[in-house]
Order: C-alpha cells, then sequence, then structure tokens
C-alpha cells in the first residue's frame, strides 16, 4: 500500500531511487479517492507485515463500521522519516477535503474519513516520505475486533502541525476484496 499521488504518472514502484536494480513492484490498482495504490511486489523482494519498523503488525483492514471505542483507542503512524508516532482514534467524520476545493463543480465530493488527534504530544509538519504510512491499532490489551486493525495510510491533515490527522476509510478498497496479506 503506498500513496498514490506519489506515483500518480507511474505503476512501477521503486525504492529508494528509480535505478532498475531497486524496482520493487507495480501498481495492481488505485483507489484515488482515498489516495491509496496498492502494490504487487516483486518475486525478489521479501517482505513481511511482522517486520515494520515499530509499529504494532498490520493483520486486517476495517470499514467506517469499525467498532472500536473512540477517544480511547491509539493507533500508530511508523515511517523511517519520522519513528513511531501515536494517534488517539476521534471517530469518522463526513466532509469536503480543502485540496478538492479548486475542483469546484468539477467532481466535487463529500468524503468520509477518520479523525485521529496527536494530543499535543507532536510538534511540526510529518515529512513527505510520509504518505502511504497505514495506521495500525495499539495492539496491547487490544481484543479480537482491534487487534491488527489497519484504519488507513496518512494522506493529509488540516494543519500544517500533524494535530488534527484525517484517514479516509478503507470501505471502497474491502468492498473490492482486497484484505492485509498477515
Amino acid at each position: 500500500m503506498v500513496a498514490n499521488h506519489v506515483f500518480c504518472d507511474t505503476d512501477q514502484v521503486y525504492h529508494p531511487t528509480t535505478s532498475p536494480q531497486n524496482h520493487i513492484g507495480t501498481i495492481m490498482e488505485r483507489f484515488p479517492n482515498i489516495d491509496v495504490a496498492l502494490v504487487k511486489l516483486d518475486e525478489d523482494v521479501e517482505y513481511h507485515n511482522g517486520t515494520y519498523f515499530d509499529a504494532p503488525t498490520a493483520k486486517r483492514l476495517v470499514t467506517s463500521q469499525y467498532a472500536g471505542v473512540k477517544r480511547q483507542e491509539w493507533f500508530f503512524l511508523d515511517s523511517p522519516f519520522t519513528g513511531l508516532v501515536p494517534f488517539l482514534w476521534a471517530g469518522v467524520r463526513v466532509g469536503i477535503r480543502d485540496d478538492l476545493l479548486s475542483e469546484i463543480f468539477h467532481g466535487l465530493q463529500y468524503d468520509r474519513g477518520y479523525v485521529l488527534r496527536s494530543m499535543g504530544l507532536n510538534v511540526g509538519q510529518l515529512a513527505k516520505g510520509v504518505c502511504g504510512s497505514p495506521l495500525v491499532h495499539d495492539d496491547y490489551n487490544a481484543g479480537e475486533e482491534s487487534d491488527g486493525a489497519v484504519l488507513g495510510s496518512f494522506s493529509w491533515s488540516d494543519q500544517n502541525v500533524i494535530e488534527n490527522l484525517f484517514v479516509g476509510v478503507m470501505d471502497e478498497i474491502v468492498t473490492a476484496g482486497w484484505d492485509v496479506d498477515a
């Protein structure tokens, strides 16, 4: 899972640079409304969700019907640019994204997103490279519903600081039959 806007002009995914020996996969499907693209890794690329930085292990995608406990559950974003960043889940909201306002009267639509709060623990902007990083439920004392739950991936916030984070709901991806390969 990567940020769709980062790969808008190609289906080929490279890391860390675009040299042929760094090709790691090909985009198989795009979900532009939530800024997610799904990548099929090349056969020679070894990857396992259990070794994903310091965040809890991602085990499954959840929809807007997620039955967790608002304002009591923590989700973590992790990337090589930020390290582990905790967010408190505040619920689901419906609105119009600021970055879509330039398309007024042309494809303007409401979007549903999870609202997460940094609670003032983090200050400053997240690095551009963090886009596409999944938000995974804290697995400490997690029940069956929350264990390994992935709400979505980071794509934008409403400020230049990461106090209010909005994450597109994964309903469209789950409906299409995708899930985490645990």
